[in-house]
């Protein structure tokens, strides 16, 4: 991506690489507080103690979500780089069916 001959990043994407690089800021935030905080709590209802799902949870994976995307819209997972390459299909190498091995054409 910021590699010099890669080239993929042209001023018209800067702001949704910036929207990446925020993106990638909070879901770092989120999972330290999740790795201090834990995913659950206890809460007291008048049905008894529950255990719940904070709401960082849904933020963190909604954020992922979010990184997912803009990584692979910028060529940065392995199967958008293999879609930037240009290998397209795989193709089929037929001999000449001039050469020796063209008998088996």
């Amino acid at each position: 991506m910021c590699h010099p001959t890669v080239d993929r990043l042209k001023p018209s994407n800067v702001f949704m690489f910036k929207q990446l690089c925020k993106a990638v800021l909070r879901f770092e935030r989120l999972e330290l507080e999740l790795e201090e905080l834990s995913e659950i709590y206890e809460s007291d209802t008048r049905n008894g103690k529950q255990i719940k799902s904070r709401p960082e949870v849904a933020q963190y994976n909604e954020t992922f979500r979010q990184i997912r995307g803009l990584a692979n819209d910028f060529g940065m997972t392995p199967a958008a780089e293999r879609g930037l390459s240009g290998g397209g299909q795989l193709g089929f190498n037929f001999p000449d069916p001039n050469s020796p091995e063209g008998y088996l054409t």
